[in-house]
């Protein structure tokens, strides 16, 4: 199974095991148990296509022709970190649309930079992409200690 996986968030309390996950580890072991699609899994490219639609969007594209030339390496884990309000969830939302199964996006990255380039058909929605922003989860768990428990029950449920 091919398996991309963008996930944004530190640390998940576990309280069934007073410890800490890794919100990687901890969700690409609960999701992997069962099949599922919606929101999460495989989304499909409507916030990318909010983004692209905004009057001051900067092409960022090139990001993904990088990923495409370390996907099948030993540098395709990346790590997406940069301060706070500089792009790191509109830069999974692209990723998200570009990578997804869910969705056909061919015609959403024509004219950007990626759809010159010669991996550009090759990746483009060939994977099951499983896209999770953990501050989604804060609210409705009704705060960080139900965390886990709120993604048991709603994200791997849907």
């Amino acid at each position: 199974m091919n398996f991309m996986c963008f996930i944004y968030g530190k640390q998940i309390w576990n309280p069934l095991y007073y410890r800490y996950y890794s919100t990687a580890d901890f969700l690409l072991d609960e999701i992997l148990k069962g099949e599922t699609m919606g929101r999460f899994l495989n989304p499909d490219n409507s916030s990318f296509q909010d983004v692209i639609n905004s009057e001051i969007y900067v092409d960022k594209t090139g990001l993904l022709d990088y990923t495409n030339s370390v996907i099948n390496t030993t540098s395709k884990f990346i790590c997406n970190s940069r301060p706070r309000r500089f792009g790191k969830s509109i830069t999974a939302d692209m990723m998200a649309a570009y990578y997804s199964m869910g969705c056909d996006s061919r015609e959403l990255f024509m004219g950007y930079d990626i759809s010159k380039k010669g991996s550009f058909e090759k990746y483009l929605n060939k994977y099951d992409v499983l896209h999770l922003d953990i501050q989604w989860c804060i609210e409705p768990a009704k705060g960080l200690e139900n965390v886990v428990s709120y993604i048991i029950e709603n994200t791997v449920a849907e």
